[in-house]
């Protein structure tokens, strides 16, 4: 079993109190407006392509402007030395289900790399997984999580939401934390700014607050996206409405800059304004949805990265 993952990142609390560690899995369902769209270090030699989840319309094949991808006997075939990763195919397909494939770990060798300091969870910490996407990132994500509460170590599963509900489960089963990723309340702007319809996501979210395990829902507050006084009530209506009790505020560039480090300031989206809302904006937004009943925390941008997820 393989894993396209983007980064392992290791974060280690003051004096020897424990250890996070964040595996970042590569490609996204969603196609934000906002989004940085960080290229891999090399070029891909793969792409990901699941016959389960191709809806088989050719988009991705037709709109290719090299030719790099061919679709033969209902099998697609992707050159990599014609590509000139442009990501057309990627935002073309329908399904969203099609990603370039950056470094690919093998379950032992991920398992390696996160257990390496095993004693230092047992103090304090856990694992992170972000980011899981596909069908075969769920079934390396849980059998990871398995392993992890084999051995007593906390798990925390940090999401778009955006995943098939048999996927979701699947993660969710062996996850004490659940952080979903909401970026809007109306479904009509969802799929604006997104290209996804939050239906799925809401479902989802409705699922881990049914189960118990303790879920969080993460706002990214975006300047002329969601960062309005409505915008804040209309979240902490649909929230209530919803069940959630807890929600992580923050400014959307804090996530992307610890997520991709270099790769944000590099790629960011230039019909985008880089530019970050204010912290009263942010207190502004935390003391509405407070009226809701909701606990909003919202984490230092000097804190490690595992208390701003």
């Amino acid at each position: 079993m393989k894993a396209d993952i983007f980064r392992i990142q290791k974060d280690y609390l003051p004096d020897g109190a424990g250890l996070y560690t964040v595996v970042f899995f590569n490609g996204c369902p969603l196609r934000c407006i906002w989004c940085s769209h960080p290229m891999p270090d090399s070029h891909p030699s793969e792409i990901e392509w699941d016959s389960r989840d191709c809806l088989y319309c050719h988009l991705c094949e037709r709109n290719c402007p090299t030719g790099s991808l061919v679709f033969k006997d209902h099998v697609l075939t992707y050159h990599p030395d014609t590509c000139s990763l442009c990501r057309t195919c990627e935002n073309s397909c329908p399904s969203r289900m099609l990603h370039f494939r950056d470094k690919l770990f093998t379950f032992a060798e991920a398992r390696s790399r996160i257990l390496a300091e095993a004693h230092l969870y047992q103090k304090g910490g856990g694992i992170f997984l972000s980011g899981v996407s596909t069908h075969e990132q769920a079934a390396f994500a849980s059998d990871l999580f398995k392993t992890c509460r084999e051995k007593g170590i906390r798990t925390f599963f940090e999401t778009t939401g955006f995943l098939r509900q048999l996927d979701f489960d699947r993660v969710l089963r062996y996850s004490d934390h659940v952080m979903l990723d909401l970026k809007h309340y109306n479904d009509a702007k969802h799929v604006r700014y997104t290209g996804v319809s939050n239906v799925t996501i809401l479902a989802n979210l409705d699922t881990a607050v049914a189960s118990g395990v303790d879920t969080a829902v993460r706002i990214s507050v975006i300047p002329g996206i969601n960062d309005s006084v409505f915008d804040a009530m209309s979240f902490g209506t649909l929230l209530k409405d919803h069940g959630v009790q807890q929600v992580f505020l923050c400014d959307f560039d804090t996530v992307s800059l610890e997520k991709f480090g270099d790769y944000f300031t590099l790629y960011h989206n230039p019909d985008y304004p880089a530019e970050s809302v204010s912290e009263n904006t942010l207190l502004r937004y935390a003391d509405k949805l407070t009226r809701f009943g909701i606990a909003v925390r919202m984490p230092q941008v000097n804190a490690p990265f595992a208390e701003r997820l």
